[in-house]
């Protein structure tokens, strides 16, 4: 780890240097004073236009799961309320459960498939 940070260190070292030497070969100091006089300006604007656009996200993105769980919600209560519905209406001489005729136990034989060990079952 401390070898990829010294490693990180010289890279953005090395690039300010670089950067440093352009802006010596390329720009005059009165323009190099105006840019970070901008910069140093401009910068609380920048810091509050992206705490806006977060701010912003988060709402969204809070609103995004509100209505979702709401929709969940509804289309739960909707469910209940249709059981309770079907209940109601219903005669409960009608409510009678299905009977299927089963079969002996002693005339089934199953056997289970036993996994090896190690084998995975993906669901």
């Amino acid at each position: 780890m401390l070898v990829f940070l010294g490693i990180l260190a010289a890279v953005v070292a090395g690039i300010t240097w670089g950067v440093w030497e352009l802006m010596r070969a390329f720009i005059s100091p009165t323009m190099a004073r105006a840019w970070a006089l901008m910069a140093t300006v401009l910068l609380p604007l920048v810091g509050w236009g992206c705490y806006q656009i977060g701010l912003t996200e988060s709402r969204g993105k809070l609103r995004g799961i509100d209505a979702g769980i709401g929709r969940v919600t509804e289309a739960a209560a909707q469910a209940i309320d249709l059981r309770a519905t079907m209940a109601w209406k219903v005669p409960a001489s009608k409510q009678e459960a299905m009977t299927v005729p089963l079969p002996e136990l002693d005339d089934i034989f199953m056997v289970r498939p036993q996994l090896k060990s190690g084998d995975v079952i993906d669901l």
